[in-house]
């Protein structure tokens, strides 16, 4: 090592190492060690390490605060500003540990860094990376978190399928619900996506999913009718939230599935090409969903094609208007449609789902201050909407036959899997408009709108919403003929713990049908979207239906 190069260049040099081999440099004599942590060279050299890895937590004033009062960010005595060595080191040992591949090994690293109840620290730390992860799709930290669990199903079995729940019993019905740890496990699940082991032992996560998700027993009064603690406490139930997703997205991975297993069929000289991986892992192909009714809703002849979305006019459509005929349908082959639960780590992130340019600010308080202005203007409730509710929205609604419905909630349950059947999916356009903030209006009907929501929060308001539900038929807005709008409206709010509520009912002929509830999953304007379950209005007095739904925003 040559001590007269000028510190300036050794910095430059040392800024491209990896952490750890940095730290093995500073092993090798008196002068690299001095260099590397001599204290009036480490905090450039460790914070430069750290934005090498992961996004700048201190350019957003919001990031900024979260990453400042982690307890994962430590900060020096003597100036109090964040010590970039011991907050870098706290992650490269979480990289080290998720990276290793053998389960044993991984344990004995998360026991000796993480003993008993400090297992949740670990947790928290990925949520805290995915929280501060800036918007873009370039991001430092999304970069990290995919890498660390992407590549190593080691960690996602671990981290995410906590305590083998494939041998544990349905999801919310699991003794160790209210185990913070179990939640988290929940969470992550939840936030990541679809693993490698949900797609490669799919039939049995897919009945055990199920088999929570269409147990009438975990919808009561108690738990709201959704996916939250019984306990009446509005907080948000994750093991059963997980299952829900988990439902949903193997439906979804199964159309992509099978239109990559249709566009490269196995033959002798080739392999079959279908992937087993995450679904993340999938190439972009065609996918023509399948048709889809709901409980005595008539079925429509017509083959569906694609999804229109319209995304504003700084964004390209992703697809285009056809002529429905069934020659055209078949002639053509439609887009697949981007669902962002199956692209999850990227969506579940606050304020990266599509809004309007005008209202992309931060919502205005509420309420609004009085106008000196002799005659105000019309107020724009979509300045103060914080949840960015009016558009349009695509939803997926999921199903059994009743008949199956039926003998698994009341024949011989513990005997009944739910790994084979088949359920039925249907897709469908919101059209959503914000029609009051804080207070529901005079003329809105509060039947079946929750009523005990949070009001003393002037930055998150409960926002009322109205609008319409309509089939889809293929890249159009044209109506199945016959077919009546369904009305919608609903509620959007904040639980206990923090996480954004949606509530809908959907009205048929002036008659209340059907109730939603559901969690924007990732925070709040999230592009994941909402993820929860629908149910007959008068759940306190049928039994059934029930299912899972989601829905994300397509354009403002």
């Amino acid at each position: 090592m040559d001590c007269r190069t000028p510190t300036e260049i050794w910095h430059r040099i040392l800024r491209y190492l990896d952490p750890i081999e940095l730290d093995r440099l500073a092993r090798a004599s008196s002068f690299t060690h001095k260099l590397i942590y001599a204290n009036s060279h480490r905090q450039h050299i460790w914070q430069s390490q750290f934005l090498n890895h992961f996004d700048h937590p201190l350019e957003d004033d919001a990031v900024r605060n979260i990453f400042l009062s982690h307890p994962s960010t430590t900060t020096l005595a003597s100036s109090h500003q964040v010590d970039w060595l011991h907050t870098l080191a706290t992650r490269i040992i979480l990289r080290n540990i998720l990276t290793t591949a053998d389960h044993h090994r991984m344990t004995e690293l998360l026991i000796k860094h993480y003993p008993d109840a400090q297992l949740l620290a670990l947790y928290d730390l990925i949520f805290l990376i995915l929280n501060t992860a800036q918007r873009t799709t370039d991001s430092l930290n999304l970069t990290f978190l995919k890498e660390v669990f992407s590549s190593n199903p080691t960690a996602q079995l671990v981290m995410m399928h906590q305590r083998s729940t494939h041998l544990d019993p349905i999801f919310a019905e699991r003794a160790s619900l209210h185990d913070p740890v179990v939640r988290a496990a929940a969470k992550l699940h939840t936030l990541y996506g679809l693993t490698s082991y949900d797609v490669s032992n799919s039939l049995r996560t897919r009945g055990m999913a199920r088999e929570s998700c269409y147990a009438l027993a975990n919808y009561t009064p108690h738990s709201l009718y959704g996916p939250f603690v019984p306990d009446q406490s509005c907080t948000v139930n994750w093991p059963h939230l997980e299952a829900l997703s988990v439902v949903v997205g193997l439906n979804l991975y199964s159309i992509r599935k099978q239109a990559i297993d249709n566009d490269h069929p196995p033959n002798n000289n080739n392999n079959n090409r279908s992937p087993t991986g995450p679904p993340h892992e999938l190439p972009t192909l065609p996918v023509d969903p399948p048709l889809f009714s709901m409980p005595d809703t008539p079925g429509y002849p017509h083959p569906a094609g694609p999804i229109l979305q319209h995304l504003g006019s700084d964004h390209p459509r992703l697809y285009h208007t056809h002529t429905h005929t069934h020659a055209a349908a078949a002639a053509r082959k439609p887009e697949l449609i981007p669902w962002p639960i199956l692209d999850s780590l990227h969506a579940s992130r606050p304020h990266t789902q599509l809004m309007h340019p005008a209202y992309e600010h931060p919502p205005l308080p509420w309420p609004p201050l009085p106008s000196p202005a002799s005659d105000p203007l019309p107020l724009d409730l979509n300045h103060y909407d914080w949840a960015g509710v009016s558009g349009r929205w695509l939803r997926v609604v999921c199903y059994l036959d009743y008949r199956l419905f039926h003998d698994y909630n009341f024949g011989r349950k513990m005997s009944t899997s739910l790994n084979d059947c088949s359920e039925v999916l249907r897709i469908m356009t919101l059209e959503l408009n914000v029609i009051a903030i804080g207070t529901h209006p005079e003329s809105y009907e509060p039947q079946h709108i929750p009523m005990d929501v949070q009001t003393n929060r002037r930055d998150r308001p409960p926002i009322y919403f109205e609008g319409t539900s309509a089939y889809n038929v293929g890249a159009s807005r044209n109506l199945i003929v016959g077919q009546a709008v369904s009305q919608v409206r609903g509620c959007v709010s904040m639980t206990v713990d923090g996480e954004v509520r949606w509530t809908l009912v959907s009205t048929l002929g002036g008659v209340d049908r059907w109730a939603s509830e559901g969690i924007q999953v990732g925070g709040v304007r999230a592009r994941w979207g909402v993820v929860g379950v629908w149910s007959d209005v008068n759940r306190d007095e049928v039994d059934g239906p029930v299912g899972p739904f989601y829905f994300f925003k397509t354009s403002y």
